[in-house]
């Protein structure tokens, strides 16, 4: 991931999302594959939405809780570039000067099963 800084607790790491994030994905087949995106979470203060997008294409939100989650996103990738777009509304820490957290991002494994799909994750605004 690039963007903001990977923080650590112990064993445990994460990078926060502020308001948004891209998830670049890209298929050099010829042949449209099923991925999976399973994104394990954890919300800043309280459940936020996480709206997703596949380039122009709704894919529905996600609740995420306080408590650390798991949900898995499933869709069909055609050849070529794509970008996942994860938007979630994000709040100012007390004592932060303009750092938004939304979403904490623990892990996020990207399965293609059949194919040569990659993910490159970007944090865009995120810091």
């Amino acid at each position: 991931m690039a963007g903001g800084g990977v923080e650590r607790d112990n064993d445990r790491l994460w990078r926060w999302v502020g308001e948004q994030a891209e998830i670049h994905l890209f298929n050099p087949t010829d042949q449209i594959y099923p991925v999976s995106l399973d994104l394990h979470m954890e919300s800043y203060m309280h459940t936020r939405p996480l709206a997703l997008r596949l380039n122009q294409d709704d894919l529905g939100s996600i609740m995420v809780s306080r408590a650390a989650m798991r949900r898995t996103v499933t869709f069909l990738l055609a050849p070529g570039q794509h970008v996942l777009y994860l938007n979630v509304p994000a709040d100012v820490p007390p004592g932060d000067q303009g750092r938004k957290l939304g979403i904490a991002f623990l892990s996020i494994r990207l399965d293609t099963s059949a194919g040569e799909a990659r993910a490159d994750v970007t944090i865009a605004n995120g810091r």
